[in-house]
Order: C-alpha cells, then sequence, then structure tokens
C-alpha cells in the first residue's frame, strides 16, 4: 500500500511540472542572435548631430496588447502566447537602446518628431517530433513631423526570423522576436528618404523639371490602397495619408471603380482628392507630345 501511495503522489507531481514546460506566458527580453550582427542602421551624419523626439506607440488593433502569436502544442492544439505585460514598454526600452547604441540623437522637445507605431507583431512555434520551429514578423510604421504638425516622411518597414529551437523554450521566442524587432528597427533609421527628410533636405514627391525620378516604383490603385489600409490600421492621421499619397506615383488613375473600392474601404475623401490630385499633377509634369515630322515626298 505504501508503495501505491507514493506513485500517487508521483503521478501527482509530474503533472504540474509537464505543464510548467508549456508556458504561453513570455517575459519579453532583448536577445538577438549573431545572426543579425549585421543588422545596424546605417545612420545619416544629421542623425547624428541634429536632434529629434522619437515616441513610440501599440498601433496594433487588440483588446489585449499582450498577444504576441501562438504556438502548437504535441497533440497540434493552438495556445496564445501572451507578454508577462504590454508589449509598449519593451518595445520603448528596445528602441531607446538601439537608437543610443548607433549614435543616433535624441531629445525631449526637439523640433524634430519622429513617430513610430507597431503595425503587427506575430511570434509563432511550431513544435515537431523534436525541437520546435520559431518564426517572427515584426512590422512597423513612421511618420517624421515637425513640431507644428507639418508631416516630413512616412514609410514603414519589417523584420523577419526564423529559428529552430526546442519545444516550449520561451528563450527562443525572445530570440527571433528580438532579431525581427533589430531589422524592422534597423529598416526605419537606414531609409534615405527618412534621412534627407531629417537632414531638411525635401523628399522627391514625383517626376518633373528639376526633380530626379522617385526611388519607389509607381503603385496602382490596389496596391496603394492596401497601403494605405495599413498606414490607417495603424492609426497614422489623415494627413499623413495624404502626404503619402501626394509622394507616390499613381498607375493608372483612379477609375470610379477604384473610387468606390477605396470608399468601401474606409479612405476618406480628403485622401481620394489628394490621389486625384497627385495623378493630374503627374500629368501636367510630362513632357508635351512631339509634332509628327513632315511627311516626306
Amino acid at each position: 500500500m505504501r508503495v501505491l501511495v507514493l506513485l500517487a503522489a508521483g503521478a501527482a507531481l509530474a503533472v504540474p511540472a509537464l505543464a510548467a514546460k508549456n508556458q504561453p506566458v513570455v517575459t519579453l527580453r532583448f536577445t538577438p542572435t549573431d545572426v543579425v550582427a549585421a543588422s545596424t542602421a546605417t545612420v545619416a551624419p544629421a542623425m547624428t548631430m541634429d536632434p529629434a523626439e522619437v515616441l513610440i506607440e501599440d498601433g496594433r488593433l487588440l483588446a489585449d496588447k499582450r498577444v504576441l502569436g501562438d504556438r502548437s502544442t504535441d497533440d497540434d492544439k493552438l495556445v496564445i502566447l501572451t507578454s508577462s505585460e504590454d508589449v509598449l514598454p519593451y518595445l520603448r526600452s528596445t528602441v531607446e537602446r538601439l537608437v543610443a547604441d548607433w549614435g543616433i540623437k535624441t531629445e525631449a522637445g526637439a523640433a524634430l518628431v519622429l513617430r513610430l507605431k507597431l503595425a503587427s507583431l506575430q511570434i509563432q512555434e511550431r513544435n515537431q517530433a523534436v525541437g520546435a520551429t520559431y518564426t517572427a514578423r515584426v512590422a512597423l510604421v513612421g511618420e517624421l513631423v515637425r513640431r507644428d504638425g507639418t508631416a516630413l516622411w512616412t514609410g514603414k518597414s519589417a523584420g523577419d526570423a526564423t529559428r529552430y529551437g526546442r519545444k516550449y523554450s520561451n528563450d527562443n521566442v525572445n530570440e527571433v522576436q528580438s532579431d525581427a524587432l533589430k531589422e524592422a528597427v534597423a529598416g526605419v533609421f537606414s531609409s534615405e528618404d527618412l534621412q534627407s527628410a531629417w537632414a531638411g533636405s525635401p523628399v522627391p514627391s514625383g517626376p518633373g523639371p528639376g526633380r530626379p525620378e522617385p526611388a519607389a516604383p509607381a503603385l496602382t490603385p490596389q496596391q496603394m490602397l492596401d497601403e494605405l489600409k495599413t498606414m490607417q490600421g495603424a492609426g497614422l492621421s489623415e494627413q499623413t495619408l495624404i502626404g503619402f499619397v501626394r509622394a507616390r506615383q499613381l498607375l493608372p488613375a483612379l477609375s470610379g471603380a477604384d473610387i468606390a473600392a477605396w470608399k468601401s474601404a474606409g479612405i476618406s475623401e480628403e485622401v481620394i482628392r489628394a490621389a486625384l490630385s497627385r495623378r493630374g499633377e503627374e500629368l501636367n509634369d510630362a513632357p508635351p507630345p512631339q509634332d509628327a515630322p513632315p511627311a516626306q515626298h
């Protein structure tokens, strides 16, 4: 009887021990791997001399801001991964750390304000017969404005990371989210358009006399709508969306069906008008057609 009692007690202890292995609550830590050692921002001189105030927000449309993603269990069920607290404090401290490491000058109340919003954070753990595969994707949307609200730059950046590790490893979760976050932040500060706007140089808004062709390719109405929906979902202002529309080429022009689709997607009439007027500016900037040479007889 004593043996049976001991075995029963041992089984009771094994249940919480097994459950402890699969802890879906993660304490976020910045632990990038050597794989992203090269994910360092290429900083322009102006960023090290002229300060900007950097503001960080969590723009994800989630009721629970602690949600990180999901992990699979050995019986192929999905468990929601959450952080032990809201993601925002971790995000702010990590961006501040990276900015300081890269020598970027920041200052509260500076004339320039860089707003960064977390548009997406998705971590997945998929268990295999042995070990697990971890993936992470971080997407950021940014805007640089003057203190008076004048928009100077808008853009976005994303980082991805994948690694193989142990099952139910919160350490591996932190490694992939750190790698993805570092890549996304580096992409923002390495943007040539952001660096030009930071330095006070105007960012080219399209082709025309005395202006170079923009580096970014022209967008179709559907592509521009997708971009606007991402920015709108991250909570960016209407003026920022208008600035984005005016800074990009739109080919072909909006059709009646396009306008209806934009309206149905929640794009404001002011943004739609900006897209329509932008197309008109491109046509006005285009060189006039050349007269045909006279026919040779």
